[in-house]
C-alpha cells in the first residue's frame, strides 16, 4: 500500500488505483486497504482529464524560457499554453 500511496503523492492516481484493485483482488482485504482504496478512488476522480493541463515536458519548457531571460518567446508560449489549457492554472 507504501507504492500506491507513492504513486498517488506523484501524481499518478490511475497507477495507484490499479495497484490497489490488484491488492485486494489477492486477497489484502484490511481496512487500511479499503481506505487507500477510497482515497485512491477519490484522487481519481478529482484528477484532470488528460489533455486538459500541460505535459510536464511543456511546463520545463515555460521554465527554460523564464530561466534563459527569454521573456518575449516565454509570453508567447505562455498566450499559447493559456488558450490551449485554459483550465490549468499554469500559463
Amino acid at each position: 500500500m507504501s507504492y500506491a500511496d507513492a504513486l498517488l503523492s506523484t501524481g499518478h492516481a490511475q497507477d495507484a488505483l490499479a495497484v490497489m484493485q490488484t491488492t485486494l483482488q489477492r486477497g489484502l482485504s484490511t481496512p487500511a486497504a479499503h481506505a487507500m482504496l477510497q482515497k485512491v478512488q477519490a484522487a481519481v476522480q478529482s484528477s484532470p482529464a488528460p489533455g486538459t493541463v500541460p505535459t510536464p515536458t511543456e511546463k520545463s519548457q515555460l521554465i527554460a524560457l523564464f530561466n534563459a531571460g527569454n521573456f518575449a518567446e516565454l509570453e508567447n508560449q505562455a498566450r499559447l499554453m493559456t488558450a490551449q489549457y485554459p483550465q490549468a492554472g499554469f500559463a
